[in-house]
């Protein structure tokens, strides 16, 4: 570093002819630098300063403000210039590499807590023999911390250490075929450059758009084509006013239940059941087909209008068949729970009211306990026994069998 001192101000200045003061130098540390200093005279022509026998020069840095402390920086080292040189100059090496500089700047200390640098003050100071001293200006001094220090080791190389040719994109690609997207001015990529498949969340829930999922993942009621007559739920459909899907139901314009099928405005399906005609209703592995038709328990089968297998306690294994709906004669067979008794009967209805004509059979049955109009039938040892409750009397008739 070459420094020049003007000896009428005693400023280091740029240069000769160029009295700008310079305020401040900078330096490494851990380095040794290398000061050449020309004493200028009139700011102009170098001149040397004293006898080379007895001149004593130093250099010194302190921390700013702090006069009465030790060197951080120090060098009285100096090689002087030969006697009648035409531009003289004096040169000296100050290390700044001192433990007084290192701890000044923390170094060594817990990660991340040394200085990057740090402004000292600093002087050069003459004198011949016993003569008082002469010294420059005060000046500045920064001492940068040093990054390379010998023991970081070498850095990993990555694969690959640089990216290959086909992982950089050029900037004639911005926005054009097989390039990449560019941004507008909000930072987005422009609708212009979005393929025809992507929608953007605007659009959702709205005409043209595309519709948002409920809290369980599936498309609101009122999103479908035929707003509250279809719903999907549960792996179930649901088609029709008062629909309702549960289980895996299929279900036309009715309620169903556990893998039930019901068709028909208001028809029910009761688990694993089908209910077919308005109001129908299908108590499970029964079948229900006709206007309020109804399987009063399980396993049976109502065929017609308003036909009833009956109460549920004695409904398993119903057949009733009104083809005439509840004014007309209908067909029953069931098999009486507890009784090991298999019954058929046919009933005309007039109003509601049986008749003489009401009739029916039964087999293996108790005679006292056989119902009115109901004919029973029996065989032992050969002889076959009818029986007959007309409506409160009971007549028996008997046929030996050959």
């Amino acid at each position: 570093m070459r420094l020049y001192v003007d000896l009428e101000t005693l400023q280091l200045i740029e240069g000769p002819g160029f009295r700008n003061p310079v305020t401040s130098l900078r330096f490494k540390r851990g380095d040794a630098a290398r000061l050449d200093v020309t004493f200028l005279t009139n700011g102009t022509t170098a001149t040397e300063i004293g006898d080379p026998s007895i001149l004593e020069m130093r250099f010194g840095a302190k921390p700013r403000g702090r006069y009465d402390v030790s060197y951080l920086v120090h060098s009285s080292v100096w090689t002087l210039p030969e006697v009648g040189a035409e531009n003289p100059f004096y040169q000296s090496s100050p290390s700044f590499n001192t433990v007084e500089l290192d701890s000044a700047m923390q170094v060594g200390s817990a990660a991340g807590s040394e200085l990057s640098e740090i402004t000292l003050m600093g002087e050069i100071t003459w004198r011949e023999g016993e003569a008082e001293p002469t010294s420059t200006r005060t000046f500045l001094v920064v001492v940068e911390n040093d990054v390379n220090r010998g023991t970081e080791g070498v850095p990993t190389d990555s694969e690959p250490s640089y990216p290959l040719p086909g992982a950089i994109e050029l900037i004639a690609h911005k926005g054009v075929a097989d390039g990449y997207p560019s941004l507008d001015s909000e930072a987005r990529i422009p609708v212009a450059q979005l393929p025809l498949s992507a929608e953007l969340t605007i659009r959702k829930g709205v005409a043209d758009g595309y519709a948002e999922l409920d809290g369980q993942g599936l498309i609101p009621t009122l999103r479908l084509p035929f707003g509250d007559g279809i719903q999907l739920t549960n792996h179930g459909v649901a088609i029709g006013q008062l629909a309702n899907g549960y289980g895996t139901a299929a279900i036309v314009g009715a309620l169903a239940s556990g893998a039930g099928v019901s068709i028909g405005y208001g028809a029910a399906s009761h688990g694993k059941a089908v209910a077919v005609g308005e109001y129908a209703a299908a108590w499970p592995h029964g079948v229900a087909i006709g206007y309020g038709a109804r399987t009063e328990g399980t396993h049976c089968i109502a065929i017609g209008s308003d036909a009833v297998t009956g109460d549920p306690l004695h409904g398993t294994g119903r057949l009733e068949i009104a083809p005439n709906g509840s004014s007309g004669p209908r067909l029953s067979a069931h098999v009486w729970a507890g009784y090991n008794v298999f019954q058929f009967s046919v009933t005309d209805l007039h109003g509601g009211a049986p008749t003489a004509s009401q009739g029916g059979a039964v087999f293996n049955h108790t005679p006292g306990t056989l119902p009115p109009g109901m004919m029973m039938f029996g065989y032992s040892s050969g002889v076959l026994s009818v029986f007959l409750n007309d409506y409160g009397t009971l007549r028996t008739a008997t046929l030996p069998l050959s």
